[in-house]
């Protein structure tokens, strides 16, 4: 009866330690997303007019998906198309460009 007792009392610990450990990896994954979405704003705002996502990763050190990613989880942040077609680009580019506060909708 010891062991049982014994496995009982371990295997409540490990559940506790599971959820802690969820807990933590969520927390971890939401301030990751938010630091490059505020990295992503702040370089945005210093620069001057749109900028593509390839320019945006080789100044952050983000890889595309962070910063399409982070591009569209802020309100700060207007994507926008590149109207002409050329040879190297059929589908025209994506640029991202900060709007400030007194022209977002």
């Amino acid at each position: 009866m010891i062991i049982h007792e014994w496995l009982e009392t371990v295997a409540n610990i490990v559940a506790i330690l599971t959820g802690g450990g969820a807990a933590w990896a969520y927390g971890k994954y939401r301030y990751d997303r938010w630091r490059k979405k505020t990295l992503l704003e702040s370089y945005l705002k210093s620069t001057k007019g749109p900028q593509s996502p390839l320019h945006l990763m080789a100044a952050l050190a983000l890889t595309e998906a962070d910063v399409l990613q982070a591009a569209f989880d802020s309100h700060k942040i207007k994507p926008r198309m590149q109207a002409f077609i050329t040879q190297s680009h059929p589908f025209g580019n994506l640029l991202l460009e900060y709007v400030p506060a007194n022209e977002r909708k």
